[in-house]
């Protein structure tokens, strides 16, 4: 049996539909057990500049839908703006969209209503020290000005690059320019790594715990199988000592006399096989035994290996794909970690 190949995109769907509770449940349980990673990052921060939210007003007047706010509600990624960005959406709105043929018969209120939905998600932080300002002043030298405070609230902040489609900013080379579908990957993975995470950090105590108990249930059976053959042959044992004990002790001293003097004779070769072979025939019907209990446990285990072999096989595959998302979202956040350094 195996995954169906659909299901990474069936599971990709569903952490999609992720409210935000659970969302912050798996940031949450990834921070608990931080300490078994090398890295102390468990989200994205990036700055965004003006054309991606125009882009994303346009898309909720016209479409009903902005990624741009649904990406914000997940816990793994913060999302900055310079306060300047207000004005310039407010003017671009005001400007752009009556000259849009698709746009320009929206109402303008309705629009600004939209625009603030989205500057809602924006975190608006104006901290850039003076470092920053003229660092990105140096870098886009005689440029778009407007693009200056973008650029030096990214160094600021020290985020993990900026969301534009700027050709200014593009073009520069001191920070990571990302597309909004990019995060959005990003934060996919991260989600569909913590998810697994969660799944195996609580199900694989639950396997080990089951398979324990199971083969404790095994082992039990087995021991107290040889306990009871072990019983039947000390009770063989034990009848025939005291029949001896039973006899009187001059019986004993002649008996005694008589086995050394019979151990002297040409015959003790004889006597001896004699003695074994019935040792033998009385231990074969015990060993038989044993050896059908082998015979049945073993078949017990190919039966069982048989039944639950599909099961098996599928929950093998599904820790293997659980474990390579883990792997991902893991090496993901491990590169954001570094970006930070």
């Amino acid at each position: 049996m195996e995954l169906p190949k659909d299901f990474d995109k069936e599971i990709t769907e569903i952490i999609h539909g992720f409210p935000v509770a659970l969302n912050e449940l798996l940031k949450n349980y990834l921070i608990q057990n931080k300490n078994l990673f090398s890295f102390n990052t468990f989200q994205i921060e990036l700055v965004v500049d003006t054309n991606i939210l125009y882009s994303e007003v346009r898309s909720l007047m016209l479409n009903e839908s902005s990624f741009l706010m649904k990406l914000c509600k997940n816990p793994f990624i913060k999302i900055y703006a310079p306060s300047q960005i207000k004005i310039e959406l407010y003017e671009k709105i005001r400007i752009k969209f009556p000259k849009d043929k698709k746009t320009r018969d929206l109402n303008h209120d309705e629009c600004v209503c939209a625009a603030k939905k989205i500057l809602a998600q924006v975190e608006i932080n104006d901290t850039i020290d003076n470092y920053s300002k003229v660092r990105a002043e140096n870098i886009l030298n005689e440029r778009d000005a407007d693009d200056i405070p973008f650029l030096a609230l990214t160094f600021s902040l020290k985020t993990h690059g900026i969301i534009s489609k700027d050709k200014d900013i593009i073009e520069q080379s001191e920070t990571k320019v990302w597309e909004l579908k990019d995060a959005g990957r990003m934060i996919t993975e991260i989600n569909k790594g913590a998810f697994s995470f969660l799944i195996l950090g609580n199900t694989i105590p639950l396997i080990w715990k089951t398979l324990y108990r199971l083969l404790l249930y095994l082992w039990r059976l087995i021991i107290n199988s040889v306990k009871q053959l072990a019983m039947l042959l000390y009770n063989i044992l034990k009848n025939g000592i005291s029949y001896i004990a039973q006899l009187p002790t001059w019986l004993l001293i002649i008996l005694g006399i008589a086995a050394f003097a019979i151990s002297q004779s040409d015959n003790t070769i004889k006597n001896i096989n004699d003695f074994f072979s019935q040792i033998w025939e009385k231990l074969k019907p015990i060993l038989e035994q044993i050896k059908e209990l082998f015979n049945s446990l073993i078949d017990i285990f190919k039966e069982l290996y048989s039944a639950l072999s599909p099961v098996l096989n599928l929950s093998v595959e599904l820790l293997s794909y659980l474990t390579e998302q883990s792997m991902i979202a893991y090496q993901r956040l491990d590169e954001l970690d570094k970006q930070n350094l």
